[in-house]
Protein backbone atom coordinates (compact mmCIF):
# COMPACT_ATOMS: atom_id res chain seq x y z
CA UNK A 1 0.00 0.00 0.00
CA UNK A 2 3.03 2.42 0.60
CA UNK A 3 4.37 2.08 -2.45
CA UNK A 4 0.48 2.71 -4.08
CA UNK A 5 0.73 6.08 -1.97
CA UNK A 6 4.08 7.03 -3.52
CA UNK A 7 2.53 6.26 -7.18
CA UNK A 8 -0.55 8.01 -6.62
CA UNK A 9 1.49 11.28 -5.15
CA UNK A 10 3.77 11.29 -7.82
CA UNK A 11 0.60 11.54 -9.81
CA UNK A 12 -0.51 14.28 -7.89
CA UNK A 13 2.38 16.14 -8.00
CA UNK A 14 2.86 16.02 -11.93
CA UNK A 15 -0.39 16.88 -12.44
CA UNK A 16 0.10 20.29 -10.50
CA UNK A 17 3.56 21.07 -12.39
CA UNK A 18 1.75 20.40 -15.64
CA UNK A 19 -0.87 23.31 -15.09
CA UNK A 20 0.00 26.07 -17.65
CA UNK A 21 2.38 24.56 -19.05
CA UNK A 22 2.03 25.19 -23.02
CA UNK A 23 1.43 22.22 -25.10
CA UNK A 24 5.00 20.10 -26.51
CA UNK A 25 5.64 20.94 -30.04
CA UNK A 26 4.80 17.91 -32.46
CA UNK A 27 5.97 17.40 -36.34
CA UNK A 28 3.63 14.53 -36.58
CA UNK A 29 0.12 14.76 -38.21
CA UNK A 30 -2.19 15.62 -35.24
CA UNK A 31 -5.10 12.76 -35.02
CA UNK A 32 -8.63 14.75 -35.48
CA UNK A 33 -9.78 16.27 -32.52
CA UNK A 34 -12.52 14.41 -30.66
CA UNK A 35 -15.08 15.83 -29.06
CA UNK A 36 -15.24 16.17 -25.02
CA UNK A 37 -17.12 16.79 -22.61
CA UNK A 38 -14.99 18.23 -19.83
CA UNK A 39 -17.89 19.18 -17.25
CA UNK A 40 -18.97 15.55 -17.46
CA UNK A 41 -15.80 14.19 -17.28
CA UNK A 42 -15.01 16.07 -13.92
CA UNK A 43 -18.58 15.79 -12.07
CA UNK A 44 -17.97 11.71 -13.03
CA UNK A 45 -14.61 12.24 -11.07
CA UNK A 46 -15.67 13.86 -8.53
CA UNK A 47 -18.56 11.05 -8.04
CA UNK A 48 -16.05 8.84 -8.01
CA UNK A 49 -13.75 10.28 -4.95
CA UNK A 50 -16.61 11.18 -3.11
CA UNK A 51 -18.31 7.80 -3.25
CA UNK A 52 -14.60 6.34 -2.06
CA UNK A 53 -16.00 8.26 1.55
CA UNK A 54 -13.33 9.40 3.97
CA UNK A 55 -11.05 6.72 5.55
CA UNK A 56 -11.11 8.42 8.96
CA UNK A 57 -15.32 8.86 8.87
CA UNK A 58 -17.16 6.10 10.27
CA UNK A 59 -17.32 3.41 8.34
CA UNK A 60 -14.04 3.93 6.86
CA UNK A 61 -13.50 4.12 2.71
CA UNK A 62 -11.07 3.38 0.11
CA UNK A 63 -7.78 3.08 0.84
CA UNK A 64 -5.46 6.66 1.00
CA UNK A 65 -3.42 5.39 -2.21
CA UNK A 66 -6.44 4.37 -4.05
CA UNK A 67 -8.27 7.56 -3.16
CA UNK A 68 -5.41 9.97 -3.76
CA UNK A 69 -5.16 8.59 -7.34
CA UNK A 70 -8.43 9.46 -8.19
CA UNK A 71 -7.87 12.78 -6.70
CA UNK A 72 -4.79 12.87 -8.57
CA UNK A 73 -6.79 12.27 -11.99
CA UNK A 74 -9.30 14.82 -11.09
CA UNK A 75 -6.47 17.04 -10.43
CA UNK A 76 -5.44 16.57 -13.87
CA UNK A 77 -8.25 17.73 -15.78
CA UNK A 78 -8.54 20.71 -13.68
CA UNK A 79 -4.98 21.46 -14.94
CA UNK A 80 -6.39 21.44 -18.70
CA UNK A 81 -6.34 25.03 -19.49
CA UNK A 82 -8.65 24.49 -21.99
CA UNK A 83 -11.81 22.88 -19.94
CA UNK A 84 -14.66 25.20 -19.68
CA UNK A 85 -15.00 27.81 -16.59
CA UNK A 86 -17.81 26.27 -15.96
CA UNK A 87 -15.46 22.70 -15.24
CA UNK A 88 -13.45 24.69 -13.81
CA UNK A 89 -15.73 26.18 -11.40
CA UNK A 90 -17.68 23.12 -10.13
CA UNK A 91 -14.08 21.37 -9.18
CA UNK A 92 -11.85 23.73 -7.62
CA UNK A 93 -12.73 24.02 -4.01
CA UNK A 94 -16.26 24.89 -5.09
CA UNK A 95 -14.76 28.41 -6.11
CA UNK A 96 -11.64 28.70 -5.52
CA UNK A 97 -8.61 27.32 -6.61
CA UNK A 98 -6.16 25.46 -4.65
CA UNK A 99 -3.96 28.50 -3.83
CA UNK A 100 -6.74 30.45 -3.18
CA UNK A 101 -7.56 32.39 -6.49
CA UNK A 102 -11.56 32.81 -6.78
CA UNK A 103 -13.73 31.33 -9.20
CA UNK A 104 -17.16 31.81 -9.49
CA UNK A 105 -19.10 28.29 -8.81
CA UNK A 106 -22.06 29.65 -10.21
CA UNK A 107 -22.71 27.78 -14.20
CA UNK A 108 -23.80 24.26 -13.09
CA UNK A 109 -25.60 24.50 -10.07
CA UNK A 110 -29.55 24.58 -10.39
CA UNK A 111 -31.72 27.34 -9.56
CA UNK A 112 -32.39 27.61 -6.00
CA UNK A 113 -36.15 25.78 -5.67
CA UNK A 114 -37.09 26.91 -1.78
CA UNK A 115 -39.35 29.33 0.03
CA UNK A 116 -37.16 31.66 2.37
CA UNK A 117 -37.70 31.23 6.01
CA UNK A 118 -40.17 34.38 7.62
CA UNK A 119 -37.81 37.35 7.76
CA UNK A 120 -34.77 36.27 5.22
CA UNK A 121 -33.55 36.52 2.26
CA UNK A 122 -33.36 33.83 -0.48
CA UNK A 123 -30.56 33.14 -3.34
CA UNK A 124 -30.87 35.50 -6.24
CA UNK A 125 -32.73 38.27 -4.36
CA UNK A 126 -31.74 41.83 -5.02
CA UNK A 127 -31.11 43.47 -1.11
CA UNK A 128 -31.17 46.77 -0.91
CA UNK A 129 -29.62 49.00 1.92
CA UNK A 130 -29.85 52.96 0.78
CA UNK A 131 -27.38 53.08 -2.38
CA UNK A 132 -25.78 49.69 -1.37
CA UNK A 133 -26.89 46.36 -2.97
CA UNK A 134 -26.41 43.31 -2.39
CA UNK A 135 -27.15 39.61 -4.13
CA UNK A 136 -25.84 35.98 -3.22
CA UNK A 137 -25.47 34.83 -6.48
CA UNK A 138 -25.02 31.07 -5.15
CA UNK A 139 -23.05 28.54 -2.73
CA UNK A 140 -21.87 25.49 -2.53
CA UNK A 141 -19.84 22.94 -0.07
CA UNK A 142 -16.78 21.64 -0.89
CA UNK A 143 -15.50 18.40 0.92
CA UNK A 144 -11.68 17.46 0.24
CA UNK A 145 -10.21 15.19 2.70
CA UNK A 146 -6.96 17.77 2.92
CA UNK A 147 -9.17 21.06 4.19
CA UNK A 148 -12.04 21.25 6.30
CA UNK A 149 -15.62 20.79 4.97
CA UNK A 150 -16.31 24.79 3.42
CA UNK A 151 -19.07 26.73 2.34
CA UNK A 152 -18.24 28.91 -0.46
CA UNK A 153 -20.77 31.54 -1.26
CA UNK A 154 -21.01 33.59 -4.07
CA UNK A 155 -21.54 37.59 -3.14
CA UNK A 156 -22.12 39.94 -5.26
CA UNK A 157 -21.95 44.01 -3.92
CA UNK A 158 -22.99 46.91 -6.00
CA UNK A 159 -22.83 50.66 -5.32
CA UNK A 160 -25.38 52.79 -6.85
CA UNK A 161 -24.38 55.58 -5.52
CA UNK A 162 -22.31 58.51 -7.29
CA UNK A 163 -19.19 58.21 -4.50
CA UNK A 164 -17.09 56.03 -3.61
CA UNK A 165 -17.79 53.72 -0.60
CA UNK A 166 -16.70 51.71 2.40
CA UNK A 167 -18.34 48.25 2.48
CA UNK A 168 -17.16 46.16 5.53
CA UNK A 169 -19.03 42.88 4.83
CA UNK A 170 -19.03 41.07 7.89
CA UNK A 171 -20.40 37.49 7.65
CA UNK A 172 -21.66 34.46 9.77
CA UNK A 173 -22.31 31.20 8.60
CA UNK A 174 -24.53 29.58 10.76
CA UNK A 175 -25.47 26.08 10.14
CA UNK A 176 -28.78 23.42 11.22
CA UNK A 177 -27.42 23.07 14.82
CA UNK A 178 -26.64 26.70 15.47
CA UNK A 179 -22.74 26.76 15.41
CA UNK A 180 -21.27 30.05 13.24
CA UNK A 181 -18.54 30.51 11.76
CA UNK A 182 -17.20 34.04 10.24
CA UNK A 183 -15.79 35.67 6.91
CA UNK A 184 -15.19 39.01 5.42
CA UNK A 185 -15.80 40.41 1.87
CA UNK A 186 -15.10 44.15 2.62
CA UNK A 187 -15.29 45.83 -0.65
CA UNK A 188 -13.83 49.81 -1.59
CA UNK A 189 -16.61 50.48 -4.63
CA UNK A 190 -16.05 53.58 -6.80
CA UNK A 191 -19.21 55.01 -7.68
CA UNK A 192 -21.55 52.78 -9.85
CA UNK A 193 -18.76 49.97 -8.83
CA UNK A 194 -20.16 45.84 -8.88
CA UNK A 195 -17.38 43.77 -7.26
CA UNK A 196 -18.23 39.87 -6.52
CA UNK A 197 -16.14 37.59 -4.32
CA UNK A 198 -16.26 34.06 -3.07
CA UNK A 199 -16.21 34.06 0.64
CA UNK A 200 -15.30 30.70 2.50
CA UNK A 201 -16.66 29.53 6.04
CA UNK A 202 -15.09 26.70 7.61
CA UNK A 203 -18.64 24.85 8.62
CA UNK A 204 -19.20 21.53 10.49
CA UNK A 205 -22.93 20.79 10.10
CA UNK A 206 -25.29 21.34 7.04
CA UNK A 207 -25.76 25.50 6.16
CA UNK A 208 -28.55 26.99 7.02
CA UNK A 209 -28.42 30.71 7.47
CA UNK A 210 -25.89 33.64 5.93
CA UNK A 211 -26.20 36.75 8.45
CA UNK A 212 -24.51 39.77 7.00
CA UNK A 213 -23.23 41.57 10.20
CA UNK A 214 -24.24 45.31 11.19
CA UNK A 215 -21.55 47.73 10.57
CA UNK A 216 -21.51 50.20 13.68
CA UNK A 217 -18.65 52.31 11.65
CA UNK A 218 -19.88 52.94 8.21
CA UNK A 219 -23.27 52.03 8.44
CA UNK A 220 -23.48 49.14 5.56
CA UNK A 221 -25.87 48.43 6.50
CA UNK A 222 -26.59 49.12 10.01
CA UNK A 223 -28.98 46.29 10.71
CA UNK A 224 -28.68 42.88 10.20
CA UNK A 225 -29.99 40.89 7.07
CA UNK A 226 -30.17 37.30 6.56
CA UNK A 227 -30.49 35.18 3.57
CA UNK A 228 -31.98 31.60 4.03
CA UNK A 229 -29.61 29.63 2.08
CA UNK A 230 -31.91 26.79 1.49
CA UNK A 231 -31.98 22.97 1.64
CA UNK A 232 -29.44 22.36 -1.34
CA UNK A 233 -26.34 24.21 -3.07
CA UNK A 234 -27.86 26.63 -5.70
CA UNK A 235 -26.88 29.37 -8.17
CA UNK A 236 -28.27 32.12 -10.18
CA UNK A 237 -26.42 34.00 -13.19
CA UNK A 238 -25.62 38.07 -11.95
CA UNK A 239 -28.29 40.16 -13.55
CA UNK A 240 -27.71 43.00 -15.91
CA UNK A 241 -26.28 46.02 -14.82
CA UNK A 242 -28.80 47.98 -12.41
CA UNK A 243 -30.26 51.97 -11.30
CA UNK A 244 -26.98 53.83 -10.86
CA UNK A 245 -24.61 51.17 -11.91
CA UNK A 246 -21.72 52.72 -14.09
CA UNK A 247 -18.73 51.78 -16.04
CA UNK A 248 -16.00 53.25 -14.83
CA UNK A 249 -13.16 55.69 -17.39
CA UNK A 250 -10.62 52.48 -18.23
CA UNK A 251 -7.32 53.71 -19.65
CA UNK A 252 -5.42 51.77 -22.00
CA UNK A 253 -1.32 50.57 -21.57
CA UNK A 254 0.83 53.55 -21.88
CA UNK A 255 -1.50 56.21 -20.82
CA UNK A 256 -0.31 58.47 -18.01
CA UNK A 257 -3.42 58.55 -15.42
CA UNK A 258 -3.49 61.40 -12.78
CA UNK A 259 -4.76 60.31 -8.92
CA UNK A 260 -4.25 63.20 -6.93
CA UNK A 261 -0.59 64.37 -7.12
CA UNK A 262 0.27 61.09 -7.93
CA UNK A 263 0.47 59.94 -11.55
CA UNK A 264 0.51 56.30 -13.07
CA UNK A 265 1.29 54.84 -16.16
CA UNK A 266 1.57 51.04 -16.89
CA UNK A 267 4.24 50.82 -20.14
CA UNK A 268 3.78 46.82 -20.99
CA UNK A 269 2.07 43.67 -19.67
CA UNK A 270 3.62 40.05 -19.74
CA UNK A 271 2.39 36.49 -18.54
CA UNK A 272 5.78 34.93 -17.29
CA UNK A 273 5.59 31.07 -17.02
CA UNK A 274 4.19 29.33 -14.00
CA UNK A 275 7.34 28.31 -11.45
CA UNK A 276 7.54 26.62 -8.23
CA UNK A 277 5.01 28.73 -6.07
CA UNK A 278 2.78 29.18 -8.77
CA UNK A 279 -1.14 28.15 -7.86
CA UNK A 280 -3.51 25.38 -10.00
CA UNK A 281 -5.50 26.99 -12.39
CA UNK A 282 -3.62 30.19 -12.38
CA UNK A 283 -1.47 32.46 -14.84
CA UNK A 284 0.76 35.30 -13.90
CA UNK A 285 0.58 38.40 -15.22
CA UNK A 286 3.28 40.99 -14.83
CA UNK A 287 2.39 44.69 -15.55
CA UNK A 288 5.58 47.14 -15.76
CA UNK A 289 4.43 50.45 -13.67
CA UNK A 290 6.12 53.79 -13.57
CA UNK A 291 4.59 55.92 -10.51
CA UNK A 292 5.29 60.01 -10.22
CA UNK A 293 4.79 62.18 -7.52
CA UNK A 294 4.01 65.72 -8.47
CA UNK A 295 2.91 66.82 -4.90
CA UNK A 296 4.43 68.56 -2.08
CA UNK A 297 4.40 65.29 0.01
CA UNK A 298 5.52 62.20 0.58
CA UNK A 299 3.22 59.55 -1.11
CA UNK A 300 3.01 55.76 0.26
CA UNK A 301 2.58 53.35 -1.91
CA UNK A 302 1.30 50.32 -0.25
CA UNK A 303 0.56 47.03 -3.10
CA UNK A 304 -1.30 45.16 -0.32
CA UNK A 305 -4.13 47.76 -0.87
CA UNK A 306 -3.53 49.55 -4.04
CA UNK A 307 -2.48 46.98 -6.40
CA UNK A 308 -5.29 44.82 -7.63
CA UNK A 309 -6.46 42.72 -11.05
CA UNK A 310 -9.99 42.55 -12.24
CA UNK A 311 -12.36 40.32 -14.90
CA UNK A 312 -15.00 41.14 -16.76
CA UNK A 313 -16.94 39.05 -14.05
CA UNK A 314 -16.62 41.45 -11.18
CA UNK A 315 -13.99 39.41 -9.16
CA UNK A 316 -10.94 40.90 -7.82
CA UNK A 317 -7.52 39.16 -7.89
CA UNK A 318 -4.50 40.29 -5.44
CA UNK A 319 -1.31 38.98 -4.15
CA UNK A 320 1.01 39.96 -1.04
CA UNK A 321 3.84 41.87 -1.76
CA UNK A 322 3.13 42.22 -5.49
CA UNK A 323 5.48 45.09 -5.58
CA UNK A 324 7.68 46.54 -3.51
CA UNK A 325 6.57 49.08 -0.95
CA UNK A 326 8.11 52.45 -1.24
CA UNK A 327 7.67 56.33 0.26
CA UNK A 328 7.97 58.19 -3.29
CA UNK A 329 9.67 62.04 -2.10
CA UNK A 330 8.05 64.99 -3.89
CA UNK A 331 9.08 65.10 -7.48
CA UNK A 332 10.27 61.59 -7.38
CA UNK A 333 9.39 58.47 -9.18
CA UNK A 334 9.80 54.74 -8.68
CA UNK A 335 9.72 52.46 -11.76
CA UNK A 336 9.01 48.77 -10.41
CA UNK A 337 6.69 45.43 -11.82
CA UNK A 338 3.49 44.14 -10.40
CA UNK A 339 2.91 40.58 -10.39
CA UNK A 340 -0.11 38.70 -9.86
CA UNK A 341 -1.88 35.56 -9.81
CA UNK A 342 -5.29 35.50 -12.07
CA UNK A 343 -7.53 31.95 -12.54
CA UNK A 344 -6.11 30.76 -16.24
CA UNK A 345 -9.85 31.82 -18.04
CA UNK A 346 -10.28 35.14 -15.89
CA UNK A 347 -11.16 37.27 -19.21
CA UNK A 348 -11.34 41.08 -19.70
CA UNK A 349 -8.31 41.31 -17.00
CA UNK A 350 -7.87 45.21 -15.76
CA UNK A 351 -5.30 46.34 -13.22
CA UNK A 352 -6.62 48.38 -10.62
CA UNK A 353 -4.98 50.85 -8.68
CA UNK A 354 -7.17 51.68 -5.36
CA UNK A 355 -6.87 54.77 -3.59
CA UNK A 356 -8.80 54.19 -1.14
CA UNK A 357 -6.06 53.97 1.55
CA UNK A 358 -5.05 57.51 0.65
CA UNK A 359 -8.54 58.76 0.53
CA UNK A 360 -8.58 59.05 -3.42
CA UNK A 361 -10.65 56.76 -5.71
CA UNK A 362 -9.46 53.88 -7.93
CA UNK A 363 -8.26 54.40 -11.82
CA UNK A 364 -8.60 51.29 -14.14
CA UNK A 365 -6.30 49.77 -16.78
CA UNK A 366 -7.09 47.45 -19.47
CA UNK A 367 -4.38 44.34 -20.14
CA UNK A 368 -6.25 42.52 -22.74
Amino acid sequence: MKRQFIFALSLLVLASLACGLPAAKSVTTPEPVQERDPIGTVQALQATVASMGTPAAPGGGAEPGARLTAMATLVSVIGDVSATQAAIATTVVGGATGGGMEVAPTDVLPLPAYTPSPDTHAIGERVDYGEITWIVLGWNVVQDPFMPKTLVVDLLTINRSSSPVYIANSFTSKDVQGQDSYAAGAENLSAGERARVSMQFFIEGQPSLLVLNPDDYYGYPASRIIWDLGPNPAAVAAPAPLEGERQPVIYKVGDVVQLGSLTIQATGVTFPPPDSLSSLGCKYVAIDLVFQNQGTQDVEINSDYAIWLKDADGFYYGSYFSMPNSTIFPGGQMVTQAKIEAPVNARGLMLVFDGGYMGLDKIFIALE
